[in-house]
């Protein structure tokens, strides 16, 4: 597939300029929070460097300075619209779509979870279905592609709430798109969210330097 014709955009708060998980900041602190954050979005880096099948965007809210702490200089950059996470979300596909993609996914910063194989499947789907979403357990989801713009999944939506997925089950029903569901993903937002995460690794043999550090992170965080 030629990456002209799929983007992956990633939403991406500038971790220098804004508040950054704020729900781990409430029980860890918001340095502890950010360091997390930043080897988060350092490990989702290193993987998109490796994949292929799609042009990578982040797109970016509170500025660029200081993204090249972790960002490649290669790395496309464009800021976020205002608005709000739907606005945004709407806004950055219809952009893309204007520019030639013809199919479009959304992730977040927030799973450690999503890899390649996430993302091919994704693309798969949106050869036969118009949307496609991976839910999370907290009632949201990771990822959402289209395969043209359909800003209604954006608008009047109930962000951050454990109904999001639900009710865009339901609009896509009512509206009779046409859809896809992956297999479940969790994100990683809260304390609880971190610690699931670390036990299920802990113990792994870990070549990855930034895996690692990230798990010394946890480990002082989680136990």
């Amino acid at each position: 597939m030629s990456e002209q014709t799929c983007v992956l955009g990633v939403f991406l708060k500038n971790w220098t300029t804004l508040p950054v998980k704020t729900r781990l900041a409430r029980d860890l602190g918001s340095d502890s929070a950010k360091e997390i954050y930043c080897q988060m979005v350092d490990i989702l880096h290193q993987t998109l460097q490796k994949y292929s099948n799609a042009q990578i965007v982040w797109c970016v809210a509170g500025g660029f300075e200081g993204l090249d702490s972790i960002l490649s200089q290669s790395s496309k950059v464009i800021e976020q619209s205002d608005g709000d996470l739907g606005q945004r979300m709407a806004n950055f596909c219809e952009i893309q779509f204007n520019r030639g993609a013809e199919r479009v996914l959304i992730i977040g910063t927030d799973s450690l979870y999503l890899d390649s194989s996430d993302f091919d499947f994704a693309i798969e789907c949106l050869e036969t279905k118009r949307l496609v979403f991976q839910p999370s357990p907290d009632g949201g989801y990771t990822l959402v592609g289209m395969n043209r713009f359909t800003p209604e999944i954006f608008e009047n939506m109930p962000w951050s709430q454990s109904h999001l997925m639900e009710t865009s089950v339901n609009l896509m029903k009512n509206l009779r798109f046409d859809y896809n569901l992956l297999e479940q993903r969790n994100d990683i937002d809260t304390l609880s969210d971190l610690r699931e995460w670390y036990v299920k690794h802990a113990n792994s043999d870990l070549e990855d330097g930034k895996l690692a550090k990230l798990l010394e992170l946890c480990r002082q965080s989680c136990t």
